[in-house]
């Protein structure tokens, strides 16, 4: 079967343009110079309609800090981000400003809800001011199978996109577009995700049931048939709406991507209830913490 090779990490280069998804390398993030704006990106042209900021600047520049960004903490929603911490909180970030940074080292992106958001918003930053690794945190669902509940918080090893394909008259009623003659080998393998000791649970032992495999869709599972359908074609555990857009950013530009969720849905017949969010943000906040604390240690 083919596999998805990594990508050797991008030549320096001033200009050009690559292409993503493997056809091409990216091209390189601009590197400081030195002077004044040492350790900040320089511009890029913003894309057609892009609104930009009072000054002119692009919003997905990094604000609050100018040196190398060491973590880059992503999720969908402000509830979700905000589950880092109070630093994530205080970022103030909205639809109009997605990224700033702290005084940490760290910065925080709201991707928005969805692949396709998730794409526009960091692929450009990772471009512009690239940082050494990636955290995505938020909310899943759990497949009926895997043996998770509502407030257990995982870890994801790999992702695939789960909802490419076509839909059939007859059964199953849907074909992965991995199984068609003109995929590639892009569809064939799940992309892989880092499994960065820092956000792992306080043990060696990753054979725990906390170590999953994720499907990211863009319509989430409402029906039984359609969940057990997802679990059994890409033997995953857990769906979320932008797990494998943010891993391919990654695998892209060779950033390490660790991803972090807790569960709040089972994603067969669609439940989702307040209270079951409220403590699936609640134990990720406190998961999250721990993993904090274990660090200033």
């Amino acid at each position: 079967m083919p596999r998805r090779d990594k990508p050797a990490p991008p030549a320096p280069n001033n200009g050009g343009a690559g292409e993503a998804n493997g056809a091409a390398s990216p091209p390189a993030p601009p590197r400081p110079q030195g002077g004044s704006n040492a350790g900040r990106a320089a511009p890029l042209d913003a894309p057609a309609g892009t609104r930009l900021g009072a000054g002119g600047e692009h919003p997905g520049d990094i604000r609050g800090r100018g040196a190398e960004v060491d973590l880059l903490v992503c999720a969908a929603t402000l509830p979700e981000l905000r589950a880092f911490g109070p630093d994530a909180a205080a970022a103030g970030l909205t639809d109009e400003r997605y990224v700033a940074a702290d005084e940490s080292r760290r910065a925080y992106l709201l991707t928005g809800v969805g692949i396709p958001c998730a794409f526009s918003r960091l692929y450009p930053v990772v471009l512009r001011q690239p940082p050494r690794r990636i955290l995505n945190i938020g909310i899943a669902g759990a497949y009926p199978d895997s043996g998770l509940v509502i407030g257990d918080v995982v870890v994801v090893q790999s992702e695939v996109f789960g909802d490419v394909g076509f839909q059939l008259p007859e059964e199953p009623g849907f074909r992965p577009i991995a199984d068609s003659p003109f995929a590639g080998s892009f569809y064939q393998d799940p992309i892989p995700l880092t499994l960065d000791s820092q956000f792992m649970p306080p043990t060696t032992d990753t054979s725990l049931s906390n170590i999953v495999q994720g499907c990211t869709v863009s319509s989430c599972t409402g029906r039984e048939e359609v969940g057990r359908l997802r679990e059994r074609l890409f033997r995953v555990n857990i769906e979320t709406m932008e797990g494998a857009a943010v891993a391919q950013v990654g695998h892209t530009a060779s950033i390490p991507v660790c991803q972090v969720r807790a569960i709040s849905n089972i994603a067969a017949r669609r439940n989702m209830t307040p209270q079951n969010i409220a403590l699936a943000l609640s134990r990720l906040s406190d998961y999250l913490r721990a993993c904090r604390n274990r660090e200033d240690q």
